[in-house]
């Protein structure tokens, strides 16, 4: 006996349709202007989370980047730079130990309960080259990476009961600022030595401004003196 449609769940693949609109919507920083090398990186990405963490913030945290390692090195002192640079590299790999742990736990607790399969999406990944510009570039899309993998695995618990619906949804914001924090504090970073800069910029012209001024009263003084004589 065929089974009636009523009892048939159909799944309709999307082909790429969602991700199209997806990178209409997100479209990502330009890193046309930048000069610098970098390195193409294939990357695919299945979750929902990890295709809005790469297009939001990925292209323009290395445009900051680029910024504190580049641009503002040709002004402010070297040991500046590889401080700020440093602060984000130590960051973003506190951000992957954490999800590398959580990664670990989950498996353990489906290998507990016989869950061998992971929940997939009906949507095809989004794949994509990734342009990385530097170190702090390929940390970040690499901790990207990890949670992309992360979210079907945080599915399957809360579809198999392991979890609530409720801590699945505070697990996905908690793992999603891992990169918005990461955003924020490079933003905040190249904020910072921008003001710096322009402040060096500043004095110099100011220094340079004196410097000419004196040179002209003496020039002056000397011509006063040479009159009267």
């Amino acid at each position: 006996m065929n089974p009636s449609n009523a009892n048939v769940s159909v799944i309709r693949q999307d082909h790429g349709e969602m991700n199209q609109k997806l990178l209409e919507r997100q479209a990502p920083a330009s890193l046309s202007p930048v000069e610098s090398a970098g390195r193409i990186v294939k990357m695919s990405l299945s979750s929902p989370e990890g295709k809005r963490l790469f297009l939001r913030y990925f292209d323009i945290t290395q445009l900051h980047m680029h910024y504190i390692s580049k641009i503002a090195r040709l002004s402010l002192p070297d040991a500046d730079i590889k401080k700020v640079e440093k602060q984000v590299f130590d960051l973003i790999q506190e951000k992957i130990n954490i999800v590398d742990k959580e990664m670990v736990r989950v498996e353990q607790e489906l290998r507990k309960h016989n869950i061998d399969s992971l929940a997939t999406y009906t949507i095809v990944p989004l794949t994509l080259e990734a342009r990385v510009l530097g170190k702090i570039g390929r940390r970040l899309l690499e901790l990207t990476g990890k949670i992309d993998q992360l979210m079907p695995m945080l599915e399957t618990m809360a579809i198999d009961e392991l979890i609530s619906e409720s801590q699945l949804n505070i697990k996905k914001t908690f793992f999603k600022k891992s990169v918005r924090s990461v955003a924020s504090v490079v933003r905040t970073l190249k904020t910072g030595l921008q003001k710096k800069s322009a402040a060096l910029a500043n004095t110099d012209k100011t220094a340079d401004g004196k410097n000419s001024t004196g040179d002209q009263t003496d020039h002056s003084s000397s011509s006063d003196f040479c009159v009267r004589g």
